[in-house]
């Protein structure tokens, strides 16, 4: 348990990073066709 444990936290903390700059790369996308359907 005590073996298994950090390895759970490192992998639980890699998926949070990835989930964090799924969402962060989401932002962006939306800011990018905000700003091309603003010029339209």
């Amino acid at each position: 348990m005590h073996v298994a444990w950090p390895l759970e936290n490192t992998m639980l903390a890699h998926r949070l990073g990835e989930v964090v700059l799924n969402f962060h790369h989401t932002v962006e996308d939306s800011e990018y066709l905000n700003t091309i359907f603003a010029d339209a």
